[in-house]
């Protein structure tokens, strides 16, 4: 039995530009998606100076479940400008998902999106809808593993553009938001990872995610992907990934009726922009108040950052911790529930209080414990060699 998803019925937009290959790849998915009898409007936006062979696979494609809408713009948007416009169609049609071409869907992607956009339509905590789910920190670059619940997903104050959705009040409060608070070229504000700080402008997430923290919202997030990112074919932004961001997709509809929707104030899993937890079940784990910890699992928290807080969970080497604690289960903040009896060799995770850190090092020791804990094929990469000469070398120069 299908969801009633008569309440909302979002376009579905695709901005595309130079890889035909994968946007032919991404609606033929789309054409195999399963849909509610009313079906849904599909707009192909080409980007001023679209290739030909793209031009040619849009043009050629048939839409088996609803009306295609093909727009060619004729000056070059660039990628920011280019996706505000697609998502301005959400003023038309109530709501919209935002395909970029390097995507493939699942099956149940358009029905997700219907009942995530209905679940939170009214919520002013919540700020878009992600269809895909994460997998990978790009700031940490390890793996990425979220408490998990029965619920469908899950909050996190972290913008996503490999499969969103908005309604048209969410993407118009953004952009009211964005009218008023330009975003300077240069983001000195330390709750933001310096890699996304350092995103170029052209980069519409940078400015998203300055709205997420300024006002306090966040992205709900799929346990289970409805999208997945096949970068291998390349793009403007990012290139040389590989298989890094692909994920598993969810192949079917079934129980898509029996989905729970959590409650977006005060949520119980939640995470921050440095993907650490900070959701109300964090309390319960560490037995501290959310108002006086945080945490820094990872490593990648600047000392300017951890020092505007009481006490902090962290992976960095701490002399003197008031407790310790072991890597051994997942997800990673899971250990924090039981701590040490001592500080053994075992220990791995460090309570400290704020005022008492004098030198807090970023480069970040546990990277490589870590990334045998999480699990990643970036174990060969040149970043985990030149962490790791760098720190046995450090090791070498103070003994």
């Amino acid at each position: 039995m299908k969801p009633n998803l008569n309440t909302l019925k979002p376009a579905v937009v695709i901005p595309a530009y130079r890889r035909h290959d994968a946007l032919r790849r991404l609606l033929r998915s789309v054409n195999e998606a399963d849909y509610p009898g009313v079906g849904c409007t599909l707009i192909i936006s080409l980007e001023g100076g679209a290739e030909e062979e793209v031009i040619r696979v849009a043009e050629d494609f048939e839409f088996q479940h609803g009306d295609k809408e093909i727009v060619r713009h004729s000056d070059k948007l660039g990628l920011k400008a280019h996706i505000y416009e697609c998502a301005g169609y959400s003023q038309k049609y109530g709501s919209i998902i935002v395909l970029e071409e390097d995507l493939v869907v699942s099956p149940a992607y358009y029905h997700f999106a219907v009942r995530a956009l209905q679940a939170y339509q009214n919520s002013e905590s919540v700020a878009g809808i992600s269809l895909y789910a994460q997998r990978f920190n790009e700031t940490a670059q390890l793996p990425f593993e979220p408490m998990p619940s029965y619920f469908a997903g899950y909050f996190m104050k972290l913008a996503c553009s490999w499969g969103q959705a908005w309604t048209a009040d969410q993407w118009e409060a953004y952009q009211k938001w964005a009218r008023e608070n330009p975003v300077p070229l240069q983001i000195d504000d330390v709750r933001i990872p310096k890699n996304i700080r350092e995103w170029p402008a052209e980069s519409w997430k940078r400015e998203f995610n300055c709205y997420l923290l300024q006002k306090g919202r966040t992205i709900f997030y799929p346990y289970h992907s409805l999208t997945t990112n096949s970068s291998h074919y390349g793009g403007e932004h990012m290139k040389g990934t590989g298989s890094l961001f692909e994920v598993p997709l969810v192949h079917t509809i079934d129980g898509l009726e029996y989905l729970q929707f959590p409650k977006s104030e005060n949520a119980t899993i939640s995470y921050d922009l440095y993907m650490e937890a900070n959701g109300s079940y964090v309390e319960n784990v560490t037995g501290f108040n959310g108002s006086e910890v945080t945490l820094d699992l990872y490593g990648t928290k600047p000392l300017e950052l951890l020092k505007k807080e009481n006490f902090i969970f962290t992976s960095k080497k701490i002399d003197d911790p008031i407790q310790s604690y072991a890597l051994k289960l997942k997800p990673i903040e899971w250990n924090l529930k039981n701590h040490l009896k001592d500080h053994s060799t075992n220990a791995f995770f460090s309570l400290v209080e704020s005022k008492k850190i004098i030198e807090y090092s970023v480069r970040r020791w546990a990277y490589i414990q870590l990334a045998i804990h999480c699990g990643t094929n970036r174990l060969g990469s040149s970043r985990l060699v030149w962490n790791n000469l760098l720190f046995q070398l450090k090791e070498y120069l103070k003994s």
